[in-house]
């Protein structure tokens, strides 16, 4: 107890006009700036390699994804609601 009575006393509370972030908080403010913009770049970067691969076919041709705009085979499913519509019978493709 007696150690943080003594470490109390020997830091003086400093004057309103002394206390101040200065250069080295917009330092490392601007370090933190600096680096998210960097991190985004990299993101945007990685992302254009992903696209550009998978337009190469570099990927499995299973699990890719329809393009926006590109008509699919058929309407899409209805949404399931309760446990009835989860076991409901499934319906022949009249088309095939």
């Amino acid at each position: 107890m007696d150690l943080l009575v003594t470490l109390w006393q020997l830091d003086p509370v400093p004057e309103p006009d002394n206390v101040v972030a200065g250069w080295g908080a917009f330092g490392i403010f601007g370090l933190g700036i600096l680096t998210i913009a960097l991190l985004g770049w990299s993101l945007v970067h990685r992302l254009r390699n992903v696209d550009a691969a998978e337009e190469k076919g570099l990927y499995d041709a299973t699990d890719r994804k329809p393009h926006e705009g590109v008509p699919q085979d058929g309407p899409p499913a209805p949404r399931a609601r309760g446990l009835k519509a989860q076991h409901a019978p499934q319906q022949d493709d009249p088309r095939g």
